[in-house]
């Protein structure tokens, strides 16, 4: 999730055609993609979560369509309710462009 840059400006559809076109350029057509999960349970990366989170911070975004992406990349993903909005949207549009893309329980790797 962190190694696209969001282009200022952007709608969430739009951010979302820049991860898919860096699946592409990186890895090709017959690629999976499987996205952490996010559990109350005790996780290794938690400490980097922890550390992600009180750097910087958001509100809480509508992810929608037509809206713009959240000027600050990096504090939308750090605030917990908004990862997994973002998840979704992604799923859904590498799924419909004939990408398997999942969302595991716990973590992926």
């Amino acid at each position: 999730m962190h190694r696209v840059k969001w282009k200022a400006g952007y709608t969430y559809p739009q951010v979302v055609d820049q991860y898919i076109c860096y699946i592409l350029n990186q890895f090709g057509t017959n690629t999976s993609v499987v996205f952490d999960g996010y559990t109350d349970k005790t996780t290794i990366k938690d400490h980097e979560h922890k550390r992600r989170k009180f750097r910087k911070l958001s509100p809480k975004c509508v992810v929608k369509e037509h809206t713009l992406a959240y000027k600050d990349q990096e504090s939308f993903l750090s605030n917990g309710p908004n990862k997994p909005k973002c998840i979704a949207l992604l799923i859904a549009a590498l799924s419909n462009s004939r990408y398997n893309a999942k969302q595991a329980r716990d973590e992926a790797d």
